[in-house]
């Protein structure tokens, strides 16, 4: 049920750390360590891949919810085996555990991937209200690991900079916006099969696509506080 938002989340490094800092420092792009590795993949997908084909199989959604928070804890049971942080696990068990409050209340299919909903919602809405503020979110996180923190807002040197981060916010609003063009109407027409299709293959897949067109823009920055920008860092 973990829906993956940009430059934060697991790392696309061998050393742990956010996939902003991966996007900085990659010199070739590796989709499945973008996204953390095949321990989130399987932890992103799984949970909802058992509750669609077990919905289809049983023509029921209770037990196939509660089946997937099944799941979910089994994977925050392995990371602990493994000595692994159970923080990137715990987000993905809460919005399951709320998914089947929400559907036993509802006795609705679709509600089950209204958390999803509500997450994209929540996401493509700061984004744009970031963007309407001049103050992008993905600018600001990216700011914090370029070393410029937020003087790539005004600085007169750092047009680049500026154009990089708004085109940034711009990809991942669109992925959020798109999401929710899509999938609202299937939810509102209760068809949980498609809706669960559409789920997955827009969620790694695109967010796979964004932060690739992400790290296409990034590399063509200059690297920390240096060149055209390190003038307006440093003074």
């Amino acid at each position: 049920m973990e829906e993956f938002s940009p430059f934060s989340g697991p790392n696309a490094r061998k050393k742990q750390s956010g996939p902003g800092t991966a996007l900085l420092n990659a010199q070739e792009f590796d989709p499945i360590a973008a996204v953390g590795g095949v321990r989130a993949i399987a932890e992103a997908v799984i949970p909802t891949l058992v509750f669609l084909v077990l919905f289809i199989i049983l023509k029921d959604h209770i037990l196939p919810a509660c089946i997937s928070l099944a799941v979910c804890l089994l994977f925050a049971v392995l990371r602990l085996i493994k000595k692994i942080t159970v923080l990137p696990a715990v987000g993905g068990i809460l919005a399951m555990a709320l998914s089947v409050f929400i559907v036993r209340k509802t006795g609705n299919s679709s509600d089950f991937f209204v958390i999803g909903l509500a997450t994209n919602a929540i996401y493509a809405g700061g984004i744009l209200l970031s963007i309407l503020l001049r103050r992008p979110l993905p600018g600001i996180v990216l700011g914090y690991f370029r070393g410029e923190k937020m003087q790539w807002v005004k600085g007169e040197n750092m047009a680049r900079t500026r154009l990089c981060y708004y085109s940034i916010a711009w990809i991942w609003f669109a992925v959020f916006g798109s999401r929710l063009i899509v999938q609202m109407p299937l939810y509102l027409a209760d068809s949980t099969e498609i809706l669960g299709l559409a789920k997955l293959f827009m969620g790694l897949p695109v967010t796979m696509l964004a932060l690739y067109f992400s790290w296409m823009l990034l590399r063509r920055l200059p690297g920390k506080a240096r060149a055209h920008d390190a003038g307006q860092i440093s003074g």
